[in-house]
């Protein structure tokens, strides 16, 4: 390899290290999608679409956990509303007391989008992340014992991963 930058081994070597100080190689690992897939943004939703859409199981393969398509906190926010037959407005705005809908968007937001709790917080009228988690915890013991409301979520779920 040193040869394309001289005859004697001694220039050829100061040549090449010359060179690599000179260039900036770029850095394959940058680019990697998931810790395992390298290409283009076409290629990347090609495979998520193509053959993680359907994965069930991430707990063998942790990377599918960010490999999978997943719906936008809009599309949950959406789907809840119209279930409840409310606004959006009102499902985002903060500072109303005993809004199961808010609730609920909030819980799937938080299961099904992969958003932090703090940029939750942001979209769901500036609350912190703690609100977020609070909210969370909420509706998680409200499913303990309420079975009516663990398959109405049930339903809003597959609804929301159908699409």
């Amino acid at each position: 390899m040193l040869s394309g930058f001289g005859r004697s081994r001694k220039i050829a070597s100061n040549r090449y290290v010359e060179y690599l100080s000179e260039s900036d190689p770029a850095n394959p690992c940058k680019d990697v999608v998931g810790s395992s897939l390298l290409g283009s943004d076409t290629f990347v939703k090609w495979i998520k679409s193509s053959f993680l859409s359907g994965a069930g199981n991430t707990h063998e393969i942790p990377e599918l956990k960010q490999l999978k398509p997943r719906p936008s906190v809009e599309l949950i926010v959406e789907r809840v509303s119209y279930y409840f037959q409310t606004r959006v407005e009102t499902i985002l705005k903060c500072g109303s007391k005993c809004n199961q809908a808010r609730d609920i968007a909030i819980y799937l937001s938080r299961e099904l989008s992969g958003q932090t709790c703090q940029s939750l917080g942001e979209m769901f009228g500036h609350v912190s992340g703690a609100a977020i988690t609070m909210r969370h915890k909420h509706i998680e013991k409200d499913l303990k014992k309420n079975r009516r409301l663990k398959q109405n979520l049930q339903k809003m779920r597959e609804q929301i991963v159908e699409t």
